[in-house]
């Protein structure tokens, strides 16, 4: 705790005792009684005592060795007055850690009172929401195991919500027996999960369900205020995330918007990139700590919407070079190479990429990849074709030209409005190649 802190923390302490109230002064006073009003009514071993009295100098004792809060002993009028205020302060945010008492801190660092939350189900102060719980909406097959890494490694409960139940059920049984003592609660709404965490992260399949969840009748924007943290990993289209990040910057709140790459394995293993838009780089740092429960690489990519064109012109990318490694592999193997041999090859020569030596598209080549299990799981063909309308559209606004993004579209539009693989892993363009015949 910096000197600053301790300052402005023992002065509200101060300030309350003499009753200043004036305009300068009155958000002092108020966070001192929100802040005592909590720690009697949370720390019950000190119920005996009355905690405005002993924030006071004339009682509190020589906390300067004691480091007790419920110390009652007379005030030893030899014992410097400001020393003892800072060491009032010392002792209480030690006691605060110590309990493990959660606290927010505001940009200037100020402890804020009301945000604080008492241990126990029935000890809620003021309101629910606390620094320690984080919210997660979307729990599909990329969220379901961002929220997990999230629940691991971040010190913080969890709030879920997603609108298949089974999918939060799922996210409960898999923790129950977890050796941690955070907690998860599932919300009945996305305004709920806000009212109950600063915090929130979103992973949604489309542009549609993010102005639901965010805009809707019970969206978030109905629960946000200047604390509020929104985190939107979703990939939609820019103007949207433009748009919900205007309506809710103008109740206070902050968004960045945090599209992701590294597909179900990165997921897995925390180590997805994050690319952010945010409106500042404060916003962006606020925003990383967070991410890098999840990812190994954030980035910051500028305003507000720019990680959603990062996002899609990696997308774009992305597809483009599956179906030409899934060509490649195609016609080296019909024309009489070894698979394996083959991607050796590709894999140690110019053609290799993230397609070829990371997740090839040809079954038996690597372990634990969608192909090697019918293109079970993985990232689907109809997600692949949502993003790849996006670019084409973008690039139509923009005025640009996409030849090979356009043709990629064309390719996976079909996949998706086709039955046998609608539901499969984009790397199944491989498999549909290989049934096509050429003319």
């Amino acid at each position: 705790m910096t000197d600053s802190r301790k300052y402005r923390l023992w002065y509200a302490f101060w300030n309350y005792e003499q009753g200043q109230i004036n305009a300068r002064e009155t958000a002092d006073y108020e966070w001192c009684r929100d802040t005592l009003r909590i720690l009697a009514r949370v720390f019950k071993t000190f119920t005996t005592i009355d905690l405005r009295a002993a924030a006071s100098p004339r009682n509190f004792g020589n906390i300067g060795s004691t480091k007790d809060i419920s110390s009652t002993a007379s005030y030893n009028s030899g014992f410097n007055i400001l020393f003892d205020r800072r060491a009032r302060t010392e002792a209480l945010y030690e006691m605060l850690v110590e309990h493990g008492l959660p606290f927010v801190t505001t940009a200037d660092g100020d402890i804020k009172a009301s945000r604080l939350l008492g241990l126990g189900s029935d000890t809620v102060i003021f309101e629910a929401r606390t620094a320690n719980s984080i919210g997660f909406i979307g729990l599909g097959q990329m969220g379901f195991k961002m929220a997990q890494n999230l629940y691991n490694k971040a010190d913080a409960s969890l709030i879920i919500y997603d609108i298949n139940k089974s999918a939060t059920q799922d996210f409960i049984s898999l923790n129950k027996t977890s050796a941690t003592v955070k907690s998860i609660d599932i919300a009945g709404s996305p305004v709920d999960v806000v009212r109950k965490a600063s915090v929130v992260i979103t992973m949604l399949p489309s542009s549609t369900h993010v102005e639901d969840v965010y805009l809707g009748k019970d969206g978030l924007v109905h629960g946000v205020d200047k604390e509020s943290l929104l985190i939107d990993s979703s990939t939609i289209h820019q103007s949207v995330s433009k748009e919900v990040a205007h309506k809710l910057t103008g109740k206070g709140a902050t968004m960045v918007d945090a599209p992701v790459s590294g597909g179900i394995v990165g997921a897995e293993a925390a180590t997805l990139t994050f690319m952010v838009g945010a409106l500042s780089e404060s916003d962006f740092h606020r925003a990383k700590p967070i991410l890098s429960h999840m990812g190994k690489n954030i980035v910051h990519c500028g305003t507000i919407g720019t990680g959603q064109i990062a996002k899609m012109c990696n997308n774009m990318l992305l597809a483009i070079s599956m179906i030409g490694v899934s060509e490649a592999m195609n016609l080296g193997i019909q024309l009489g190479m070894d698979p394996k041999l083959l991607a050796s090859i590709l894999n140690t020569s110019s053609g290799r990429c993230w397609s070829s030596d990371t997740y090839n598209p040809c079954p038996g080549i690597m372990p634990n990849v969608p192909s090697s299990r019918d293109y079970e799981g993985g990232f689907g063909n109809t997600l692949m074709a949502k993003d790849l309308r996006l670019a084409v559209s973008a690039a139509s606004d923009a005025r640009v030209t996409i030849l090979l993004g356009a043709v990629a579209q064309q390719l996976y539009n079909q996949l998706a409005n086709t039955a046998e693989y609608a539901k499969k892993d984009f790397s199944s363009i491989y498999k549909w190649l290989s049934k096509s015949k050429g003319k």
